[in-house]
């Protein structure tokens, strides 16, 4: 068959158009990498918000009505921990009942590196409720702040009670320089499985992660600093309570800088306070 110049030009464009719309990410595609707001379980797509430039943290409160918590919110999450403002509270924050090990899932979002607890197996008790883990992810550098020092990382354990209220402790991590292989079990664990390709679809199965070790290191990092405030991403829903261990774990800095190597910055800035006392209170054991 005879290819006049017109017939050829038309079929270049058919073949370009192909090409342009294969290399165009499907719904499926951009839904792979989501973060999930614990509120109500919506999940929220990665490319709704960032860390950086006009998606960023001083923005996330103009991108969506269902962001205005990040703007608007009077007791936001993360603050600057200070004992100038504390008060000293003897009573234990919570009581643990985590299994010896679990399976779980790791995930790479993009954003950061989650595990996903399998739900109801590992519970924690605060003033007579019980809230169940839903997931553990890492922040590097560290959210809170220490009269104003930031740490290596932060690790946050999100759990939530049957009627949806939140409760977050976290412990930061320091890295060791003298000591190249130094890491609890369970963190260990997680960056060994923690997936190069990120999305929900990639996570990796952790049949046996020692959560039982990870609550016998919490207890031991008092005291705590407790206080009322927000999830650190969007929506940022306030009501969030949280605990935060004061002593951190001391990490082989090779080891944390490999998983910390799979995530951007991804700390939100430290947040005011508002009104004498809503700081932060400091639990002793």
């Amino acid at each position: 068959m005879r290819t006049t110049p017109h017939s050829a030009a038309s079929i270049f464009a058919i073949f370009l158009i192909l090409g342009i719309s294969s290399a165009i990410p499907t719904p499926r595609d951009s839904a792979d990498c989501v973060a999930e707001a614990i509120s109500g379980r919506r999940v929220f797509r990665r490319q709704d918000w960032s860390y950086e430039g006009a998606t960023g943290p001083r923005f996330w409160g103009t991108l969506g009505e269902e962001f205005e918590a990040c703007r608007k919110g009077r007791r936001q999450s993360p603050i600057n921990l200070s004992s100038e403002s504390a008060r000293l509270n003897s009573s234990a924050p919570i009581v643990f009942k985590y299994p010896r090990k679990f399976g779980a899932k790791v995930a790479n979002l993009g954003h950061t590196v989650e595990v996903i607890a399998p739900e109801d197996s590992a519970l924690i008790v605060r003033d007579g409720v019980e809230y169940s883990l839903v997931q553990m992810h890492l922040h590097s550098p560290s959210e809170h702040h220490v009269t104003s020092h930031a740490r290596s990382a932060e690790v946050h354990l999100v759990h939530r009670s049957a009627s949806g209220d939140v409760q977050v402790l976290a412990m930061f991590l320091d890295e060791d320089l003298d000591s190249p292989h130094v890491a609890p079990a369970w963190f260990r664990q997680w960056k060994d499985l923690a997936p190069v390709k990120v999305g929900l679809d990639n996570a990796a199965p952790a049949p046996a992660l020692p959560v039982g070790a990870l609550a016998k290191t919490f207890a031991t990092l008092g005291p705590f600093w407790t206080y009322e405030g927000s999830l650190t991403t969007p929506p940022c829903t306030e009501g969030v309570g949280w605990i935060v261990a004061n002593t951190s774990v001391r990490v082989s800095a090779r080891l944390l800088r490999e998983l910390t190597s799979l995530m951007p910055f991804n700390a939100r800035y430290t947040q005011p306070t508002h009104g004498e006392g809503e700081e932060a209170s400091l639990v002793v054991q």
